[in-house]
């Protein structure tokens, strides 16, 4: 695997245009690239937009729980009714 990243460019109007990495992965086999290629299809992409989009995906982590719970239930978090216990006589086990 080879990562490349190219040095930035100037446009006419001389803002700064970041650049993109460029990565090159050998020995990719053929089923794969036969999966990547049927997916992209389906996604209306081209192979390289296709796996663009699953790295992406794939190192983006999990949301964490905190953000989840938010989102879910607000700042205000949520009124839950607890019921009350009961009382369970312990098991003879001899």
């Amino acid at each position: 695997m080879s990562l490349r990243n190219p040095p930035s460019h100037q446009n006419a109007g001389s803002a700064s245009i970041a650049s993109m990495a460029s990565l090159s992965i050998r020995r990719i086999p053929e089923d794969v690239l036969d999966r990547l290629r049927v997916q992209a299809a389906k996604h209306g992409v081209s192979m390289e937009e296709e796996a663009r989009r699953l790295i992406k995906a794939g190192v983006a982590g999990a949301e964490p729980v905190g953000a989840l719970a938010r989102e879910l239930f607000g700042d205000d978090g949520a009124d839950l009714e607890i019921p009350p216990r009961e009382i369970v006589a312990p098991v003879d086990l001899s």
